[in-house]
């Protein structure tokens, strides 16, 4: 028994230490995977200074809220109208774009995270029924894209020339479109959601992508389209990630619109989620 048990002894403590090794090496390879992780933008509405510099302002009917927030003390408030005439800015007005360290086609993939509850007094109506909710220019050809936000899902659209006849698609109006059902969203409660947009890796490939998280559950994506056709275009994020500056094209009547809360901005290239440390499996997927 003694040989049987020196024996076993040896050889627990050989699987031991190549456990420690093992986990010593995944905890070093996550370590540098996340040392390389870069945040262009983070914002908990706790104050009215950004990373960028203090706010200009607030836009329309749009307050910083210290009585409702997802975290901290505050969140930002909108007022939304349904009878706007498609002309309605609400949201902050940062103080200067975003300058990113790299061109639009092949360039990284950015995950853009906000939260948001959508009180249920609030109705999208059936005019427009939309947001513009982020703009992407870029340094030598402006024009790259704009995301929506809308009752049906989220868009990409008012991109470049880059038309539906191509291979693949293109992003014209409407881009790429993820069907999802907003009207249910207005629960009153708070809800993640993070859009990916990663552009095409050549000014002729269809290889671009355009994802959606809702609370940590793929919701739909599309992965074979051109997003941008212009070679050295600098990215530039004009208003700093999504939903941060919200113009909305309700179109709608008198009765429709409503209080919208929002929090908890940041845009990054890679996973974001505050639910979640990885990236979630797909379940029931939207392929489009």
């Amino acid at each position: 028994m003694s040989i049987t048990s020196s024996t076993w002894r040896l050889h627990s403590s050989r699987m031991l230490f190549v456990s420690l090794a093992i986990c010593g090496l995944l905890f070093v390879l996550g370590g540098n995977q996340n040392a390389s992780a870069a945040n262009y933008f983070n914002w908990g509405v706790e104050s009215n200074t950004t990373p960028i510099g203090p706010l200009l302002g607030y836009l329309g009917a749009t307050t910083r809220d210290c009585t409702v927030s997802h975290s901290g003390s505050c969140s930002m408030k909108l007022a939304v109208i349904g009878n706007d005439g498609g002309n309605q800015s609400l949201g902050a007005e940062l103080p200067t774009q975003l300058f990113l360290p790299f061109n639009i086609v092949g360039g990284p993939a950015l995950y853009y995270r906000w939260y948001m509850k959508i009180m249920p007094n609030f109705s999208w109506g059936s005019g427009s029924a939309k947001t513009k909710s982020s703009r992407v220019n870029g340094n030598t050809y402006p024009r790259v894209y704009t995301g929506y936000v809308e009752a049906g899902g989220f868009n990409l659209g008012e991109c470049d020339d880059v038309g539906a006849s191509q291979p693949g698609g293109g992003c014209v109006d409407p881009g790429p479109f993820i069907t999802y059902n907003m009207r249910a969203k207005n629960d009153g409660l708070w809800h993640e959601y993070i859009v990916m947009v990663k552009p095409n890796t050549t000014i002729t490939a269809t290889d671009a992508q355009f994802k959606v998280w809702v609370d940590g559950t793929l919701v739909g994506q599309n992965l074979k389209f051109r997003l941008h056709n212009k070679s050295g275009n600098r990215h530039i994020e004009s208003w700093g990630g999504w939903m941060i500056n919200a113009y909305f094209q309700m179109n709608g009547t008198a009765n429709d619109g409503g209080t919208i809360y929002l929090d908890d901005f940041s845009t990054d290239d890679s996973w974001n989620s505050l639910i979640g440390t990885v990236i979630p499996p797909p379940q029931n997927l939207q392929v489009q």
